[in-house]
């Protein structure tokens, strides 16, 4: 008999770490591990493969037992391929498992009656079970399978060969369960936080950094809800930096010390990612769904880890919260804005099942749509016209902020007004006056298309936008097709050359030693200012922005 565990990612570069924590317990607690080994594979895709190429594949596996690890983003893209497998395969046996069908398993069950079992909650024992029943009892097993919580320090080490990772991000984790009961998630149902014994996570850890991955992403909830188990996570990266692989936390801010902000920033620069759950500034709206967040303490402490400048640090916003109107909404912008993250997820509330607040649609008049991922579509306070506003102006956010690819043109934006969210509003509408919305465009578009908004708005102030612009532009990439926009401010060629010819460059770029003046002429740019000269070195880029380096020349 052969059973396949089944993840479905949203990208390539995304693994699934439920499927690999799964057959890690099997194989280290099997009565007959040899066994177990040969009867149970994993296969992995993704949602942007074409459906059809994915069921073929699975039915060539030539798998008894398919298991499909379920969440929003794919259930779709799930319920699609077991309803097409059990037509080809009358006799397979389909189970799934994961969060999205944890909560209506009943229901589910009894709409899809090709669907041989569910498994709810954490997995590892009541997935052993399944496969006890079908490899040493050959019996007959259906419904719903749901054991207690796992001892967590029980549960092996899911990757086997982390080769096999190569270029792509590498989930693990380290507690389960959260202390906080936030209305909106799922995770305030399992309060039980347990975690993993620190000499077996500093066992794995070296595992990764062993294996040199470039980023591991902690699954935790709450990464730092426990100060001593937080403390001897990051001291352990801190001693044992490779010099490659990173680490991202999602955290809650306003529970870390002093102490800790200072061990964040003796951390290699681009050795960690924070991604920081603010939601709200609305204090009606935060009480409601059951957060306590001292607003001004997290943005001080958001304020002193930056001031390290060694991080990426993400924020959360959630849009359809109940008590949050488009003004209370438009003002949270602003207050989470101002904390000046790299970047600002302008995310919408989903009515999850099993979580809090889908109790209380009705009294929050909650409208969602039916299909995953139950994204709001009205609340009691916000009409579906708001939603379709944030939306556009969440894209406009996206583009021109959160890609970073728009930096210094961002910040002379951000100082023409205190109203950060009209920035975007702002963009959003320029796009649908000129037709550009809803159009593909590419990245060099989407500079000429920021200058032409900003130059009907400040056409005073043509030569200052035209500059942030190119420095914008030659940050990422030396581009070869100058914009027409650009031509007034360039080089002369021989000048140009001049520079190189001369060798002074050498005294300014000592890693370009083995070049000879003609190559580093090809791959560095100089751009021309008002007060000088900007060099862009693209040998030696920004490991957190991407961005070449730059140096100042007054002259060339």
């Amino acid at each position: 008999m052969k059973i396949l565990l089944v993840g479905i990612n949203t990208k390539y570069i995304h693994s699934n770490p439920a499927v690999y924590y799964l057959r890690g317990y099997l194989l280290d607690n099997a009565a007959d591990k040899k066994l177990y080994e040969e009867s149970t594979e994993i296969a992995e895709y993704t949602i942007n493969m074409d459906k059809a190429a994915i069921l073929r594949d699975l039915y060539e596996k030539k798998a008894d037992v398919y298991c499909f690890s379920c969440y929003l983003w794919n259930i779709e893209f799930v319920d699609y391929v077991t309803r097409e497998l059990a037509k080809i395969k009358p006799s397979v046996k389909i189970w799934l498992g994961g969060p999205e069908v944890s909560f209506d398993a009943e229901k589910r069950l009894n709409e899809k009656p090709y669907i041989t079992g569910i498994i709810k909650g954490e997995g590892e024992k009541s997935f052993k079970r399944v496969v006890d029943n079908y490899l040493l009892e050959e019996g007959s097993i259906n419904g719903i399978v749901a054991e207690a919580d796992m001892d967590f320090d029980k549960v092996p080490f899911p990757y086997e060969d982390l080769s096999a990772f190569a270029g792509k991000i590498v989930y693990y984790e380290t507690s389960r369960g959260c202390p906080f009961k936030c209305a909106y998630c799922l995770s305030s149902v399992d309060r039980n936080v347990r975690l993993r014994d620190i000499d077996l996570v500093r066992s794995e850890l070296k595992k990764f950094l062993d294996a040199k991955i470039p980023l591991v992403k902690f699954v935790d909830r709450t990464f730092n809800c426990n100060k001593e188990h937080t403390r001897q996570i990051l001291e352990f990266i801190r001693d044992n930096d490779n010099g490659i692989t990173s680490f991202h936390f999602e955290i809650a801010a306003e529970l870390i010390s002093d102490d800790e902000i200072e061990l964040l920033g003796s951390l290699r620069r681009g050795q960690v990612q924070l991604e920081i759950g603010v939601q709200t500034a609305n204090k009606e709206t935060l009480k409601a769904i059951n957060r306590n967040s001292d607003l001004d303490k997290l943005a001080r402490i958001v304020e002193k880890i930056k001031a390290y400048n060694n991080m990426h640090i993400h924020l959360d916003l959630i849009a359809g919260l109940p008590y949050e109107d488009l003004d209370s909404f438009k003002n949270s912008f602003n207050v989470v804005y101002g904390m000046r993250g790299d970047d600002l997820q302008l995310g919408f509330l989903k009515v999850l099942k099993g979580a809090p607040i889908s109790a209380k649609v009705s009294e929050y008049g909650l409208v969602y749509s039916d299909l995953p991922p139950y994204e709001v579509l009205s609340t009691k306070w916000l009409s579906y016209g708001d939603i379709i506003e944030l939306k556009e102006t969440e894209e406009m956010l996206e583009v021109y902020h959160n890609s970073g690819q728009f930096k210094n043109t961002v910040k002379y934006m951000e100082r023409q007004t205190s109203d950060y969210y009209n920035i975007y509003k702002g963009l959003a509408d320029y796009y649908k006056l000129k037709g550009y919305a809803g159009l593909a465009h590419s990245r060099y578009e989407r500079y000429s298309i920021l200058r032409d908004f900003l130059m009907e708005r400040y056409p005073e102030d043509e030569e200052k936008i035209t500059e942030y612009i190119l420095i914008d532009l030659y940050l990422r990439e030396n581009i070869k097709s100058r914009p027409e926009y650009g031509k007034a401010g360039l080089i002369p060629k021989d000048e140009y050359n001049e520079f190189f010819k001369s060798g002074r460059f050498r005294e300014i770029l000592p890693a370009y030693e083995g070049y000879s003046s003609a190559q580093a002429a090809r791959m560095v740019h100089i751009e021309k200012l008002s007060d000088g000269y900007l060099l862009f070195d693209y040998l030696d880029k920004d490991v957190i922005t991407g961005e070449a380096r730059t140096v100042n020349l007054s002259h060339i």
